[in-house]
């Protein structure tokens, strides 16, 4: 069960997932825990569609791997040379596999800074770390100056019509992603100047949600090319929360810090 477990959770994270074997391999085979987990990284992977999808289309544009050894984004960091145990899901997202059956995994973060993906608190990186990790989560991280799109999982792709989209946004300086899904393609660009941070993307059909983390609460918000429908601040996560619709032509957000 732990097994089929570890195995399943590395695997819904990666560029393609199928459970795939001579023996039974639907998670209810395997209990009860079994079931519960994979359900919620399935439901993980379901939301990253749009990220996922996105970075596909790159790959088949430019060959540059969905899958990426550290090595491919930090070539001058010679620690990431030896690493085999842990990859980038794209350009934004570390995933670090829990190989062995006492749940205890080391890792390396490299220089710059990290958000927890499950605490979605900040970690400097540059270091390594070891840690007992329990048997429905693992290592996972978003890097800075990340994109993240995504949306609600359903059952299969395309069961209905996806109307809002949520980005997640972990900003140092600047930070681009090309967004590529559900019949959209434009490119999604964020930059920090002194206390202003500005967004662009669209135009989109659908309604949108950016979540910035590690920013202290907005003085103002003022949007181009889109209704600004609500905002709010997250003080416990430090997490600004802005919702736009209306998105006819490339929008311009200018949050004020």
């Amino acid at each position: 069960s732990k097994l089929y477990i570890r195995w399943s959770q590395w695997g819904l994270l990666c560029s393609h997932s199928r459970c795939h074997g001579t023996t039974p391999r639907e998670p209810w085979e395997y209990g009860g825990t079994a079931l519960k987990v994979f359900r919620e990284f399935a439901m993980l992977r379901y939301s990253l569609l749009p990220y996922l999808y996105s970075c596909a289309y790159e790959s088949s544009k430019t060959g540059m791997p969905i899958i990426r050894p550290l090595i491919l984004e930090y070539q001058e960091d010679l620690t990431t040379r030896e690493l085999d145990t842990e990859y980038l899901l794209g350009p934004s997202l570390l995933v670090v596999p829990v190989l062995n059956e006492d749940d205890e995994v080391e890792y390396y973060l490299p220089e710059g800074m990290w958000l927890d993906w499950w605490t979605r608190r900040t970690i400097e990186g540059g270091l390594w770390k070891k840690e007992k990790v329990p048997l429905n989560r693992i290592p996972l991280f978003i890097r800075e100056n990340a994109l993240i799109p995504r949306v609600e999982p359903m059952n299969y792709v395309n069961e209905k019509p996806y109307k809002e989209v949520k980005l997640e946004v972990f900003l140092r300086d600047k930070a681009h992603f090309n967004y590529y899904f559900d019949k959209e393609d434009f490119l999604i660009k964020a930059m920090r100047e002194e206390d202003i941070v500005t967004l662009s993307l669209g135009p989109s059909e659908k309604s949108w949600t950016i979540e910035l983390y590690d920013e202290d609460a907005p003085k103002n918000i003022r949007c181009e090319n889109c209704v600004l429908t609500s905002q709010s601040y997250d003080i416990k996560l430090r997490k600004v929360i802005i919702k736009l619709d209306n998105i006819k032509k490339e929008a311009k957000i200018r949050v004020f810090f």
